[in-house]
């Protein structure tokens, strides 16, 4: 898995690894039960894979057609909703509370598809699950992950502290009319830090429990007037009311404890019986609840609906609704209920529909169903009826399905070709299309919270195996969705399950998965460490796939540590691994991380090991990989002095990050091409890409990208003659490079800060700037940015009259610029060099150096061709003069 950001840095391309420190993580519950359609990058998707837009969001489940009563109880929402938006400055809170099954939901879902117009900036709905069987209350931090990746921002981004997610939260709602439904609440304590900060905003919180501590305006539900629940049951039961004896109706509906969910389930069933009366269903009622005396009280009347309900349906579908109670998560597909059931897809399909119809099931959204609590708990009593070994077998067959599309949909995501599993998972049932990684991406991000709920279940029943299993499956789409942490957990556990069966291979392929998500949390001697292990491992049990995938990854943390001399070797070794195993798409991602090591001191042999690695990755079609090489190619490029070649490579990385949905690293490739514009001179088109960047950054909420981006934008205004400007930029990146211990990019900044402070007169400052740059590119051997700078102090000692010392600094320059073949700065340099020959009037020596940076400038395409093109004019002008009688003459008087 490539674990590398490439991010062009103003006066040097700097190939970002993650900060040591955790920039972002996702450290979430998985199952937090948001209703919304799938997720890609931050971006929207709908059931079909294309890309819906963000804003407005509708997050609520269907609407009820049959609504019927509660009229005072929605006015008042009404109103409420209507004052929010009247412009008033505090959120408009609402705590609707009641037992279980008496509409809660539907009364909020209801007002909130009417309320749609006055919030247009979106309506978001979220489950806390507070009385959700098999589910724990939500964490404030986890509901607000949820929230704001439903609100577009990418998974990468989201902060790490519950603090710094709720001032989030909060700043992406202000000045937005946003309807927030926060359904199942468990406390005070678990929504206070979901609330908006202020403005025209509607929040309606659902909960069993009197939330008294809320500052809000409560509204207690209780069960329906008789008269309501009448009208309901005549309503669902469809049939006509002259056709109903009012007595019966309203022994019915009391029997039904003028619960709606009850009214609900009897109406539905009297419905599907066109010859059933009235005293049909009494009896039938008061038979059930005469079997229901141990259930608690305010449940009695819904589960003898339940026990109605599930009565006369066909033997086939008891078989679905008594299997969909062992389902560990929280929502389920007909593939999965299939699965379960072990029946053909279509008949499971239509049977989850006539569930639906029963209002046995929920569908929050097309083609995903769920239980309310009271049903799940039914279905749960039902599903312990069964014999142990029956319940085992379709538990099997669900975690087979799990695993096995996972892993399909992993070969497609991982950037890594994988080691076969020890333990593959056994299913030969029908499945989705996972085939390509748009779809593989749908897939896993509409089924993680079940993936983390079927490995929780494993976990708790000890089938170590199959938490290998799962976890393995999982781990390309955890990383390639910025899941850190709660993926970090998950590979620790496969470990431990791997060690408890004796599982070497799988154990192995845990330690390989956890290193990379130990260093994007910052944890770089964790990686190393885990990428060891996995390494000696491999080697020891014969797996030489494992081995170079493993090799490959300690070898660019080992770089990214600062041990390149250590990297280099590793990284070739994985490169001939692959190539003797025959395995291209891994020979490919060696050779880009090779090639990525090369940077810091080859760039020939960079630029021939991301060559090498383009065309594997363009012979396999491998569209994602071909980008990623073309960026790092024309980085390389610009380092080079290829400007052209820069530009045209990152011209062509740009629209295959964008068909592909890959924000961050459209964001790279955006603000490499500006690196590579600015060199040529082209300022005004540089700043619209670096610009374009920098929106990108904003919209996604990742402030780590948006100091590169205003890092970048501050050396234009540089190249523009507005110092200040860059000045009042770079303060923020200073700060966050300095925080984040990126010491590459605060040399950087300091470069950047220095110069303004140069032009704007300020030359002891400026020193002691780049003073501070130089001793930090010193230690990290980062040679390029050392001779940017060594330049640098040579222009400022010739400015200040200091010759031999402004030529020490850029004869050091000259040196390492032509160690490292930096002709740009070889050329500056050069430069440098022609002008402290002028100083001592030799003039010859001068201009011999000038017009040699000239030819390199003119090579490479720089803008400083032509600025030292005219010098080289007035000198020799001023020179030819100097040599005529009548310059002499002219001197003389």
């Amino acid at each position: 898995m490539a674990v590398f950001t490439a991010i062009a840095m103003g006066s040097a391309v700097l190939i970002a690894a993650l900060p040591r420190r955790a920039r972002s993580d996702v450290e979430y519950e998985l199952s937090s039960g948001i209703y919304e359609p799938q997720r890609q990058c931050g971006r929207l998707v709908d059931a079909d894979g294309q890309e819906a837009p963000e804003h407005p969001r509708n997050g609520l489940p269907r609407d009820t057609a049959t609504f019927t009563g509660r009229a005072e109880d929605l006015a008042r929402i009404l109103a409420a909703a209507r004052e929010a938006t009247d412009g008033q400055r505090t959120v408009a809170v609402h705590a609707i509370d009641g037992m279980a099954g008496v509409g809660k939901t539907t009364l909020v879902v209801h007002a909130g598809h009417r309320l749609a117009k006055l919030f247009p900036d979106g309506q978001l709905f979220i489950d806390l699950y507070a009385h959700t069987a098999g589910h724990t209350p939500v964490a404030p931090s986890d509901a607000l992950a949820s929230l704001l990746l439903a609100n577009g921002l990418a998974p990468q981004l989201l902060p790490a502290t519950l603090e710094e997610r709720a001032a989030l939260w909060r700043g992406r709602l202000a000045g937005r009319k946003v309807l927030l439904v926060l359904d199942n609440a468990a406390s005070y304590e678990q929504v206070l830090p979901l609330l908006p900060g202020a403005g025209q905003c509607l929040v309606l919180v659902t909960s069993r429990r009197r939330l008294a501590a809320l500052d809000a305006v409560v509204l207690a539900l209780d069960t329906l007037p008789a008269e309501q629940a009448s009208s309901l049951f005549v309503r669902l039961s469809g049939r006509d009311v002259s056709e109903m004896d009012p007595i019966e109706v309203d022994q019915v509906v009391r029997l039904c404890g003028c619960l709606p969910l009850a009214v609900s389930l009897v109406a539905g069933r009297l419905r599907h019986h066109p010859t059933w009366k009235g005293a049909d269903v009494i009896a039938d009622l008061t038979a059930t609840e005469s079997r229901l005396e141990t259930i608690r009280a305010e449940s009695k009347a819904a589960a003898a609906a339940f026990d109605l309900s599930h009565r006369y349906l066909p033997a086939e579908r008891q078989l679905l609704f008594r299997r969909l109670g062992l389902h560990p998560g929280a929502d389920v597909d007909a593939y999965a209920a299939a699965a379960l059931a072990d029946l053909p897809l279509l008949r499971v399909q239509e049977h989850l529909e006539l569930l639906y119809d029963e209002h046995l099931l929920e569908e929050p959204s097309r083609g995903r169903y769920r239980m309310h609590d009271l049903v799940r708990d039914y279905s749960r009593t039902l599903a312990a009826t069964e014999e142990a070994h029956q319940r085992d077998l379709a538990r099997e067959r669900l975690y087979d399905y799990y695993q096995s599309t996972a892993a399909l949909a992993d070969q497609q995501i991982a950037r890594d070709p994988r080691v076969a599993s020890a333990a593959p998972a056994n299913w030969a049932g029908t499945a989705p299309d996972v085939s390509t990684i748009h779809r593989a991406l749908v897939w896993m991000r509409s089924e993680q919270a079940n993936l983390f709920d079927c490995i929780r279940a494993a976990q708790k029943d000890a089938r170590h195996r199959r938490v290998v299993g799962l976890a393995s499956a999982a781990a390309g789409y955890l990383f390639h969705d910025g899941l850190y942490r709660p993926a970090a957990e998950l590979h620790r556990a496969a470990i431990s399950a791997a060690q408890a069966v004796g599982d070497q291979s799988g154990e192995a392929g845990a330690y390989y998965d956890l290193a990379p998500m130990l260093y994007c949390t910052g944890d770089t001697e964790g990686a190393a460490a885990a990428l060891r292990r996995a390494v000696d491992m491999y080697r020891e049990i014969g797996q030489p796939l494992g081995e170079a995938n493993s090799l490959k990854e300690l070898a660019f943390v080992t770089h990214v540590a600062g041990d390149s001399a250590t990297a280099k070797p590793m990284q070739e070794e994985a490169v001939a691994l692959y190539q003797e195993l025959g395995q291209p798409l891994g020979e490919a991602n060696a050779l880009n991380y090779l090639g990525y090591t090369l940077l810091a001191d080859d760039y020939a042999g960079a630029i021939d090991a991301l060559t090498r690695s383009l065309g594997i990755y363009r012979q396999l079609n491998d569209r994602h990989g071909t980008a990623d090489a073309l960026q790092h190619l024309g980085d390389a490029w610009s380092c080079t002095g290829q400007l052209a070649r820069a530009v045209e490579a990152n011209e062509q990385a740009l629209p295959i990050f964008r068909e592909l949905g890959d924000r961050l690293r459209e964001r790279n490739a955006l603000l490499s091409l500006a690196y590579a514009l600015r060199l040529l001179g082209d300022f005004q088109r540089a700043n619209s890409v670096a610009e374009e960047a920098l929106a990108i950054c904003r919209d996604l909420g990742e402030w780590s990208g948006e100091v590169h981006c205003l890092t970048t934008l501050a050396a234009l205004r540089l190249s523009t003659g507005n110092p200040q400007d860059a000045i009042t930029m770079l303060a923020g990146p200073l700060r966050f490079y300095h925080d984040q211990q990126n010491e590459t990019a605060y040399a950087t900044t300091l470069d950047y800060l220095a110069q303004a402070h140069n032009a704007l007169g300020d030359h002891a400052k400026a020193d002691e700037l780049w003073q501070l740059a130089l001793q930090i590119y010193r230690r990290l051997n980062e040679r390029l940015g050392h001779a940017e700078v060594l330049n640098n102090l040579g222009a400022l000692n010739l400015e200040l009259g200091d010759l031999q010392q402004a030529q020490r600094y850029h004869q050091n320059a000259l040196q390492i610029a032509r160690e490292i073949h930096a002709p740009i700065e070889e050329a500056h340099a050069l430069r440098g060099l022609g002008r402290c020959a002028l100083r001592h009037n030799e003039i010859d020596t001068s201009l011999d150096q000038l017009r040699q940076a000239q030819r390199i400038f003119e090579q490479t395409g720089a803008y400083q061709s032509k600025e030292v093109a005219i010098e080289i004019i007035d000198i020799s002008r001023t020179n030819s003069k100097r040599r005529s009688p009548i310059g002499k003459w002219i001197r003389r008087i």
